[in-house]
C-alpha cells in the first residue's frame, strides 16, 4: 500500500548518511543496487512525475506529469526566486478512481503486484490465518516450519517450509522474529548483534493549513478541484540540503508536501470564497536509537500469544528539526503574502472548532510515533552479524532461507515514504 500514492526514491545520500554526519549506520546497499528495480517498478505500475534533476530526489521513469494548479504554480514560482528553497511535481499515483471503476487502484497491491502474482497460477493464499514464529534445523540453521493459527477457531498447525519472505509490516514482523528467536524456544535462530527490536524510527511530521488569493478562474478550479493525489500536488524535497542554514541544531532533514486548491471543498462552505485553501505537511527523518524498540510483552493476545511492547519517543534531535519545520512553512506561506490559519477559521462547519480540538494531526504539536504508519526498523541490514540482523540481501545473518522484506529492514528512516523503497529492495 503506497500511502498518500507518493514514490519518491531514496538519494545516494540516504543510503550512506553517516558519511555526512558520523552518526548511527551506513546502509549495506547504494542508490546504484537498487536503480535498476526503481525503474521496473515504477515503469510496472505507471507513476507520475517530472524529471527535476534534484540530487536529493533522483529521477525515475515517469508516464507523464498531473498538471499544477494555477496557485500551486504560483507557490513555486515565488518560493524558488525569494527563498531559493526547491520546488518540484509530486510523484506518484494519479486520485482513486476505484470508486468509479470497481477495481482496487495500482496504489495498492490487491490491484497490482498481487493481482499479477494470482495471474501466473502459482499463488496460494491462506487467510484467516496468523503466523506465530518458525523453527529452525539445528544442523542446517535453515528455517523448516512455521507455526501458523487458524483465527476462526484458534488451531495451531505447522507448515513446512524451504524460503521464507517476513512482509507482515514492521511491528508484525518484529513480533515474529521475536517469537521466533532462539531466546524463546530452543528451536529458534541466533541474532548474535543483539539489535533486533532496537532503533525502530518512524517519520516525525507536522501539518499546516494556509490561504491564499485565488488566481484560477472558477471553472479551472472546478476542473482541478477534489483532485488531490500522490501526483497530483507537490513537494519541496530538502533532505538533509537545507537552505536555510542558520538555525540548523538538529541532524539529517525533511521534506515538506503540499497542495493548493485541490481540497474539493464547495465555496459555500468557506469562510473567504476569495481564495484558495492549500496545506503542507512535512516529514522529518528519525535517527536510530536504542531507547526505541519493540520487545514481547507479558500481556497475551486471544490466541496466548504474547503481544509487541512499543517503547518510543520523540529525542531533542527530531523536536529541534519540527521547530525549523515550522519556520520554512512560515516563510513559505508569508512569501505568497498567504495567512497559516485554524481549520476553524477556514470553513463554516458547525462543531468544527471543538473536531480541531481533539484532532491530533491538526494541534500545534508534532502527532505522537506511530501516527503517520511510517514506522521502520527493528531488524536492520548491515555488513557484519555482530552489527546488524540481517546481512545486505536481507537474510538473518545465521538463517539464510529467511528474507525481512518490509520496514523493519531500514538501517537509517530517511525522509521519504518508504513503500518504493520497500518494493526495490523486495525485487
Amino acid at each position: 500500500l503506497t500511502w498518500g500514492g507518493i514514490t519518491l526514491r531514496f538519494s545516494p545520500q540516504d543510503f550512506k548518511p553517516a558519511d555526512q554526519d558520523n552518526y548511527g549506520p551506513n546502509w549495506p546497499i547504494c542508490y546504484e543496487d537498487l536503480r535498476p528495480h526503481y525503474d521496473y517498478i515504477e515503469e510496472l505500475l505507471g507513476v507520475y512525475g517530472n524529471k527535476d534533476n534534484l540530487e536529493q530526489v533522483p529521477d525515475g521513469k515517469y508516464v507523464g506529469k498531473i498538471p499544477l494548479t494555477n496557485e500551486e504554480l504560483n507557490f513555486g514560482k515565488v518560493i524558488q526566486k525569494k527563498l531559493n528553497y526547491p520546488f518540484i511535481q509530486s510523484r506518484g499515483f494519479d486520485k482513486n478512481s476505484a470508486a468509479k471503476t470497481k477495481n482496487w487502484p495500482k496504489s495498492s497491491s490487491i490491484g497490482s503486484t498481487i493481482k499479477k502474482a494470482l495471474e501466473t497460477g502459482r499463488v496460494h493464499i491462506l487467510d484467516n490465518h496468523m503466523v506465530e514464529s518458525f523453527e529452525t534445523s539445528k544442523e542446517t540453521q535453515l528455517a523448516k516450519k512455521v507455526k501458523i493459527i487458524n483465527l476462526k477457531n484458534g488451531k495451531k498447525k505447522e507448515l513446512d517450509c524451504e524460503l521464507l519472505f517476513l512482509c507482515a509490516s514492521t511491528i508484525s514482523t518484529l513480533r515474529i522474529l521475536l517469537n521466533s528467536e532462539d531466546k524463546t524456544h530452543s528451536s529458534g535462530f541466533k541474532d548474535l548483534s543483539g539489535k533486533l527490536g532496537k532503533c525502530l524510527m518512524d517519520h516525525i511530521s507536522i501539518c499546516r493549513f494556509f490561504s491564499v488569493e485565488q488566481i484560477s478562474t472558477h471553472e479551472e478550479s472546478m476542473i482541478k478541484s477534489s483532485s488531490l493525489s500522490g501526483a497530483g500536488s507537490f513537494f519541496m524535497p530538502f533532505g538533509s540540503k537545507l537552505t536555510d542554514n542558520k538555525n540548523i541544531n538538529f541532524l539529517r532533514g525533511y521534506g515538506i508536501w503540499g497542495a493548493i486548491n485541490r481540497l474539493g471543498v464547495p465555496k459555500c462552505i468557506q469562510k473567504d470564497p476569495s481564495k484558495a485553501i492549500g496545506f503542507l505537511i512535512a516529514h522529518g527523518e528519525v535517527l536510530p536509537r536504542e531507547s526505541n524498540k519493540v520487545k514481547l510483552s507479558n500481556q497475551v493476545d486471544k490466541w496466548g500469544l504474547r503481544i509487541p511492547h512499543i517503547e518510543f519517543e520523540w529525542s531533542e534531535n527530531e523536536l529541534n528539526m519540527t521547530k525549523h519545520m515550522e519556520q520554512t512553512i512560515i516563510k513559505s506561506v508569508a512569501a505568497v503574502n498567504g495567512e497559516i490559519k485554524n481549520f476553524k477559521d477556514l470553513f463554516n462547519i458547525p462543531f468544527l472548532g471543538t473536531l480541531e480540538k481533539n484532532s491530533i494531526a491538526l494541534s500545534n504539536t508534532p502527532p505522537p510515533p506511530g501516527y503517520y504508519i511510517h514506522e521502520v526498523g527493528g531488524a536492520p541490514m548491515g555488513n557484519s552479524k555482530t552489527e546488524s540482523v540481517l546481512d545486505k540481501w536481507n537474510r538473518l545473518w545465521c538463517c539464510k532461507n529467511v528474507f525481512v522484506l518490509d520496514g523493519s529492514c531500514w538501517p537509517t528512516s530517511s525522509w521519504q515514504s518508504p513503500t518504493l523503497t520497500m518494493m526495490a529492495i523486495s525485487r
